[in-house]
């Protein structure tokens, strides 16, 4: 079952990204999520996660971001993180959650959605590499950098930085 969070799930949500990230990265994951639930320019928020058996086994987060352009504002989403349990992975999960998330932020009116991420992962949800907005801070790896129209020819206008939430404002998180 997918379902969106709830505040009670938020420690469980926690440790789920320190379980999927590992020691390397998870506790800088979790505490971007805990960072994010309570920054109030993070919202409204698309939070999602999988149980299996009353269990949380996935989670993914879209956060409301924009692009101001000359001619207009557009809104859009970013998909920032995304987990699934070790003992999950390589089973779809991920690939669930992303679709009912891009559902979620389409019917949201959203203009575009983006991530930063492997590109062999996510272009398999139709997230592309060529596309004009600039990553709100300097990328570890650029080609990871990716984006999807929710409005066809979008991508092909659009141009400018992203603009979102303080809590992306660590390098560490690109």
């Amino acid at each position: 079952m997918i379902r969106p969070s709830n505040t009670l799930d938020t420690p469980s949500i926690l440790q789920l990204h320190r379980a999927a990230f590992g020691e390397a990265e998870g506790d800088s994951v979790a505490n971007l999520v805990r960072l994010l639930y309570q920054d109030s320019s993070a919202k409204p928020w698309v939070s999602l996660v999988k149980e299996i058996e009353s269990k949380l086994i996935g989670h993914i987060l879209f956060t409301p971001v924009s692009v101001k352009t000359q001619s207009q504002p557009y809104r859009g989403f970013m998909l920032s993180p995304l987990a699934i349990v070790p003992d999950f992975q390589k089973q779809g999960f991920g690939s669930e959650l992303i679709e009912c998330g891009l559902n979620e932020v389409q019917q949201a009116q959203a203009d575009f959605a983006v991530v930063y991420g492997n590109p062999d992962y996510y272009g398999r949800a139709g997230f592309v590499r060529e596309h004009r907005i600039e990553a709100p801070q300097k990328l570890a790896r650029p080609y990871g950098w990716q984006a999807m129209e929710f409005k066809e020819g979008l991508l092909e206008k659009l141009y400018g930085k992203l603009l979102c939430p303080r809590s992306f404002d660590a390098p560490e998180y690109w």
